[in-house]
C-alpha cells in the first residue's frame, strides 16, 4: 500500500468521527499548547536576565568580611592594589540607605560610600562635574556624585555641579552626576549616590570597611584576582568561613545554569500534559481496532501484509497527534500577546520551541499509537472476518 494511500486513508477515518477525533485531538492541543507557552515564559525571563547581565563587568569581584571583629584598613586595600599585577583597582564599599532632598523633592536612594575609582571600576561616565578625589576621601568631604535618575528627579537636569542637598540631614555639595548607566537585576546606578567612604562611615555610624570591590586588570587575570583576594582575605581574617568572594562573571554562570533548569523544568510541566493526550489517542485507537476488527480482516485476507496493516494504524495515530500539535502551536501563536499582557509577562516564541513542541506531539503519537497499531497488525483473518 503506497504511503499516499495510507495518508488519504488515515485522514478518511480521522474525518468519518470528527467529533470524536477532535476530542482525541484536543488533549494533545492542550499539551502542545502548554509546552510552548511555558517554554515561549521561560524564553522570555531567559532574555530579560541576559540583558540585565549584559549590564555587568565579569572582571569585577565583590568580597565580603563576616566577621566584625576583623575588619579592613583602607591601607590595606591600596597595598592590595599595588602588590598585585592582577588587580586593577581595590575600594571600598560602606553601603546604606539614605534620604536625600532639595527643597520639596526627596527619595529614598542606595548610597555608596568609597573612592573616586569606583566610577572607573565600574566604567561609569559622567555627565556633568567630576569624580570624587583623594582630598574628599582624606578630608571626608561632603561631596556627592549623583546618578542620572537621582539628579533628574531632584534638579529635573544634570547641569547641578556646586548646588547642595541634604542627606540625612547633613548638607552635601553636588560634585557630579553620572550619565544614564545601564542597570542589572542587581543594582542600578541610576538610582545611587556615591560618597566618600570616610563620610560614609560618619554618615551611617559605621566605622569599619567590612566589604569592597576589585576589578580584575585583564579577563585573563580574573581567576588570579579572585584567588589573589581570597588569600588576602584568608590571612586577614585567618578562617576561609568568615568572607565571601564572588565575581559577576560567576554571577552569569550561575544565572545561566538556573535558566537551564527552568526551561527543563517548564519543558517537563507541559510535557505531563501531553502525556496524558498520549494515553488518550492509546485509548481511542484500541477502541478503533476493536471496530474495524472485520475490516482488517477483510484488508488481510485479500493481501494486505502485517507491516501495511501497522503502517496504517500507526499513520492514524501520528495524523492525529499532528494535527493536535499544528492546532496547538497556531493557538499559542495567537494567544501569546494577550496572555503576556495578562501575566504581564512577554511570552517570547521562537523556532526551537514551536519545532520542539511539534515534535513533542509528533513522538507522542508514535510512542502511543504504536501498541494499538502492533495489535491491529497481529490480528488473524479468519478470526476477525468472524469478528461481530
Amino acid at each position: 500500500m503506497r504511503l499516499v494511500e495510507i495518508f488519504k486513508s488515515a485522514f478518511a477515518s480521522i474525518w468519518s468521527m470528527k467529533v470524536r477525533s477532535f476530542l482525541t485531538s484536543l488533549g494533545v492541543i492542550i499539551g502542545v499548547f502548554s509546552i510552548a507557552a511555558l517554554l515561549g515564559v521561560g524564553n522570555s525571563a531567559t532574555e530579560t536576565m541576559q540583558k540585565t547581565m549584559e549590564g555587568l563587568n565579569a572582571n569585577i569581584i565583590n568580597a565580603t568580611v563576616t566577621d566584625k571583629d576583623k575588619s579592613i584598613e583602607y591601607s590595606e586595600l591600596e597595598k592590595l592594589e599595588s602588590d598585585n599585577s592582577s588587580i586593577a583597582y581595590a575600594v571600598p564599599n560602606i553601603k546604606g540607605n539614605a534620604q536625600v532632598k532639595n527643597g520639596f523633592n526627596s527619595m529614598s536612594v542606595k548610597t555608596v560610600g568609597t573612592t573616586g575609582d569606583y566610577v572607573s571600576l565600574n566604567s561609569y561616565d559622567l555627565a556633568s562635574g567630576r569624580s570624587l578625589l583623594p582630598l574628599d576621601v582624606q578630608g571626608g568631604n561632603k561631596t556627592v556624585v549623583l546618578g542620572f535618575t537621582v539628579s533628574m528627579k531632584l534638579f529635573g537636569t544634570t547641569d547641578v555641579i556646586g548646588q547642595r542637598i541634604d542627606i540625612n540631614g547633613h548638607d552635601f555639595l553636588v560634585a557630579g552626576v553620572l550619565s544614564k548607566q545601564a542597570g542589572t537585576w542587581m543594582s542600578d546606578p541610576n538610582e545611587e549616590i556615591i560618597i566618600p567612604y570616610t563620610t560614609g562611615q560618619d554618615l551611617f555610624d559605621m566605622s569599619d570597611i567590612m566589604s569592597f570591590t576589585v576589578l580584575a586588570e585583564t579577563d585573563d587575570l580574573t581567576d588570579k584576582a579572585i584567588s589573589v583576594t581570597k588569600s588576602f582575605l584568608t590571612q586577614k581574617t585567618g578562617d576561609a568561613n568568615k568572607f565571601h568572594v564572588n565575581s559577576a562573571g560567576q554571577a552569569q554562570e550561575a544565572i545561566q545554569e538556573m535558566n537551564t533548569t527552568l526551561m527543563a523544568l517548564l519543558g517537563c510541566i507541559g510535557g505531563i500534559s501531553l502525556l496524558i493526550s498520549g494515553i488518550g489517542i492509546m485509548n481511542i485507537m484500541l477502541v478503533s481496532v476493536r471496530e474495524r476488527t472485520r475490516e482488517i480482516g477483510i484488508r488481510k485476507a485479500i493481501g494486505a501484509k502485517r507491516k501495511d496493516v501497522l503502517i496504517q494504524f500507526l499513520v492514524e495515530a501520528v495524523v492525529l497527534s499532528g494535527l493536535g500539535g499544528i492546532i496547538g502551536i497556531i493557538m499559542t501563536i495567537i494567544l501569546a500577546t494577550p496572555i503576556g499582557t495578562l501575566m504581564s509577562n512577554k511570552i517570547s516564541l521562537t523556532g526551537g520551541i514551536v519545532g520542539l513542541s511539534l515534535i513533542f506531539s509528533l513522538v507522542a503519537g508514535i510512542v502511543f499509537g504504536l501498541y494499538p497499531a502492533a495489535k491491529a497488525s497481529k490480528l488473524r483473518p479468519i478470526e476477525a472476518l468472524r469478528y461481530e
